[in-house]
């Protein structure tokens, strides 16, 4: 044991006495105190360690928890942003990662927990690292997939559009697909889905060019029929035949099959009401002569039965290898059953072919549904024409079936509408014709594109009409702008070669047939519409209406007298179109407003026409307007606006509408009337020649009803009966009264008043005599200016000119000679007492105005011509 050396400290010595000695064994006594302090301080310090460690630990795992799930949340959405082909994803991802990790070490409370965290944290890179370039790999993987499958698309659409490319392009994308680091089976579904798209993309674009072609190149334009057990046999036997010729099974089986289709095998089968024979119904189309007889030659010569099944097959190939050589080599040429069933059609030749398209033969889908099945091809398998239908053979089946599919599809919707263009070529040909008898001319633009039309769908019905159009447009220009006394010349002259010959060419028929047509719409037209018939037919402009515009009415006025000479019409400023737009307001108007709306028509007509009015008006009242309305546009052409809207207001008065029952009975309103207005008959008969017309007959009854209702107004207005009837009747009349002129009929004049308003009768009987007496010396002038352009009424044949002529100034010398004077609206007209009508010439009724009458009666017959100035316009066009 080692020797303890005690403290043994110093003391002075100052003769205080000795110091004591300390025992040995005491004083080791705080050494081994000493001793345990330590120990345990050792021990303290060991536990504080080790607590200090698992506090360092405890921090460095929960910095690694706390980093996982950062890095762990921080991947995923890293991810979910990341852009195609993950590109720098898992760079970055852990170049962050290291950037933390070092932001959490300097964070560390100690370097020992630093490196515990650095040792746990290297897993957690390890890991991060591993599942990020997995997600990269496997992300750059799917977009070159992606990028890929664009490029199948862009090469889907390649072929789409020129499917000539298929090869080049499927090449193209084979080679880009290996050169790919993809994983066996995605380089697989890559490889086929490339196929499959571009493969059917550029067959169904190619196919669609022509489906009907497309069915054949993909040897399913038929589904194959069943064929009833009775044909068996025959079917085999005419296969034979054609097989040991050297034809193909294909071909073979496509004769068999028509002629299935065409008789059932039946030898002795009777066609096309008995002019065929046969299992392929050999026809004569003249007795004697054609295949029937050929074919009955053919079995004479050689002792066979022309009715057996082996005589018809041999005999058909026989004119295979002779006259029908042609259509015989085709056949032995043939790829496929489907062409061999075109050809076969090319060699029947039944309703509906045509060279361009034989499927239109009857019978077609069933000769080739026989065909297939003899042939025992599946539709969807057939032999194919690859060239036809580029990539076609790549496809699987179902693809196949899918293309096939959509072949007939649209080549079902083809041929609707292909039919439904045909119907409506016809219709419109058709229409061509109905125009022209109507007066118009088709466009021949438009004739040009329909020809266009009709010959891409091979439509040689409508193309034969349309030729015949063409050729009849030509006449029609012409015949179009005759009046209808010339086009009746033609009709006439026409029908005269046709009774003289009894035989008459299609095209003399058609053209005759367009030109009655054509007569009678010009004559239905200018009775309705004159104006603007001349429109259609070219005779003349007519510029919009506009009766504010004196220019463009002067304008509408001299087209109007251009189709009134023309044709020999009235002159009628308006077009039915036009007057019909002019009633309007008065039809729709309600019961209450139509008072307003009539007036509001007939005082806008008076204002804006002016002097036209009157020959505006009756084609205003032959649109609609009230019955009497003729008498209001009298009393505007007075100037007298308040009988206008009194007679307005009685003849739209509802017989419901009138007053209570006056204290004046319906009885005495007549009889009063019939004293008040009466001279040699009703006045009625005088303003409208009453018993030589039925239209003036009509407008009496009219005025009679109109009348009674003003009368019926005044006298609720508190007028006696007298004044009533007066007034009612000056209204209506204006200041008119009716003489008996002997010769000249009952004419109404107008009265003669004294000062005092009354009628003057010395002044009335001077001015009636002169009035009278100048209207005789009128006749003359009437019937220079009536000229000869009048149909009379009895003419038995208007397309005669000469005799038309003849007819016409016969009857006006005799009606200037007999008829009678007739007040006819705005002046005195002559009337036929046999027709009713009123002496008219080209510019219509000829009418003289009292003040023409009176000069004319003072200047005398030799200064007639001066006297006059020119009549007044009718305002009631002749009957």
């Amino acid at each position: 044991m080692a020797t303890i050396n005690t403290y043994q400290p110093r003391v002075a010595l100052t003769g205080a006495g000795r110091v004591p000695q300390i025992d040995p064994g005491a004083a080791a006594a705080p050494a081994r105190a000493l001793a345990g302090v330590g120990q345990a301080l050792g021990q303290l310090g060991d536990a504080v360690d080790k607590a200090t460690e698992q506090d360092e630990v405890l921090w460095a795992t929960s910095e690694v928890a706390a980093a996982r799930e950062r890095w762990t949340r921080e991947a995923l959405d890293r991810q979910g942003k990341v852009a195609p082909g993950a590109p720098g994803y898992t760079g970055g991802l852990i170049a962050d990662f290291d950037a933390d990790l070092a932001d959490r070490v300097k964070a560390a409370p100690s370097g020992r927990a630093a490196r515990y965290l650095e040792a746990r944290m290297a897993d957690l890179r390890g890991g991060l690292y591993g599942s990020a370039l997995t997600f990269e790999v496997g992300e750059r993987q799917r977009n070159r997939a992606a990028v890929f499958g664009d490029q199948i698309d862009a090469a889907s659409r390649t072929v789409g559009a020129d499917p000539g490319q298929y090869d080049a392009v499927l090449r193209d994308l084979t080679g880009a697909l290996t050169g790919l680091d993809l994983p066996p089976d995605q380089r697989q579904r890559l490889a086929d889905r490339a196929r499959d798209e571009v493969s059917f993309a550029a067959a169904v674009t190619a196919g669609l060019r022509d489906p009907a072609a497309a069915l054949g190149a993909a040897g399913a334009s038929g589904a194959p029929l069943p064929l009833p057990p009775a044909w068996q046999a025959p079917a085999a036997t005419v296969m034979k035949i054609f097989t040991d010729a050297g034809y193909s099974p294909a071909a073979a089986a496509a004769v068999a099959g028509r002629f299935g289709q065409e008789s059932g095998f039946d030898p002795n089968a009777v066609h096309d009401g008995g002019t065929g024979l046969g299992i392929g119904g050999w026809r004569d189309p003249q007795p004697g002569e054609g295949r029937k007889s050929a074919l009955a030659a053919y079995a004479a010569e050689r002792g066979l039965d022309p009715r057996s099944i082996e005589t018809q097959a041999r005999f058909a190939l026989f004119e295979m290898q002779t006259g029908e050589k042609a259509i015989g080599d085709r056949l032995k040429a043939a790829a496929t059953v489907e062409d061999a069933a075109r050809i076969m059609m090319d060699y029947e030749r039944p309703a509906g072919w045509t060279a361009a398209d034989p499927t239109k033969g009857a019978g077609w889908g069933e000769g080739l549904g026989y065909a297939l099945t003899l042939a025992g091809v599946d539709a969807a398998h057939a032999v194919r024409n690859p060239a036809a239908l580029p990539g076609f053979d790549a496809l699987p089946w179902d693809k196949q079936q899918q293309a096939i599919a959509t072949f007939r599809a649209e080549a079902s919707r083809r041929e609707t509408a292909m039919r439904e263009a045909r119907s409506l070529y016809a219709a419109q040909a058709t229409e061509f014709e109905r125009m022209m008898k109507q007066g118009w001319q088709p466009s021949r633009a438009d004739l040009a594109t329909l020809r266009d039309q009709a010959t891409a769908a091979g439509d040689a019905a409508t193309l034969t009409k349309l030729a015949t159009a063409e050729d009849l447009l030509a006449f029609q220009t012409v015949a179009r702008t005759w009046s209808p006394a010339e086009l009746q010349g033609f009709v006439n002259q026409a029908r005269s070669g046709i009774g003289a010959s009894g035989e008459v060419s299609p095209a003399a028929a058609q053209k005759l047939d367009l030109a009655e047509g054509l007569l009678n719409t010009m004559r239905s037209e200018l009775k309705a519409d004159p104006l603007s018939w001349a429109a259609r037919v070219g005779l003349v402009r007519v510029p919009p209406l506009d009766a504010a515009d004196p220019a463009a009415l002067r304008t509408r006025v001299v087209a109007a007298e251009t189709v009134a000479q023309k044709y020999g019409v009235p002159t009628r400023l308006l077009t039915a179109d036009e007057a019909r737009q002019i009633v309007a307001p008065v039809e729709t108007a309600p019961p209450e407003g139509k008072a307003q709306a009539l007036y509001g028509v007939l005082a806008g007509g008076a204002r804006d026409f002016g002097e036209h009015w009157p020959r505006a008006f009756p084609q205003l009242e032959a649109a609609g307007l009230p019955p009497g309305s003729a008498r209001v546009a009298d009393a505007l052409g007075r100037g007298d606006d308040a009988a206008a809207r009194r007679l307005v207001r009685a003849i739209t008065v509802k017989p419901g509408d009138l007053p209570g029952r006056p204290a004046s009975s319906d009885k005495d309103i007549a009889e009063t009337i019939q004293d008040e207005i009466m001279a040699e008959g009703q006045i009625g008969d005088a303003v409208y020649a009453l018993g030589t017309s039925g239209d003036g007959a009509a407008r009496a009854a009219t005025d009679g009803d109109v009348l009674r209702a003003a009368v019926r107004l005044r006298l609720a207005d508190g007028e006696d009966l007298t004044k009533a009837v007066r007034a009612a009747a000056r209204d209506l009349y204006g200041p008119i009264h009716a003489v008996d002129n002997g010769d000249a009929g009952v004419i109404a004049l107008p009265d003669q008043l004294d000062g005092y308003g009354r009628p003057d009768s010395r002044a009335q009987r001077a001015f009636d005599g002169r009035v009278t007496d100048g209207l005789e010396l009128l006749r003359a002038e009437a019937r220079k200016r009536a000229g000869a352009a009048v149909t009379p009424p009895d003419a038995a044949n208007p397309g005669d000119a000469d005799h038309l002529r003849r007819s016409s100034e016969r009857w006006l010398d005799q009606l200037v000679e007999d008829g009678q004077w007739r007040n006819v609206g705005a002046g005195f007209g002559l009337v036929d007492p046999a027709s009713g009508l009123v002496l008219s010439g080209p510019g219509g009724p000829i009418i003289f105005s009292v003040d023409e009458a009176v000069k004319a009666s003072d200047a005398g017959l030799a200064n007639t011509d001066a006297a006059i100035g020119g009549a007044l316009p009718a305002l009631v066009p002749a009957p």
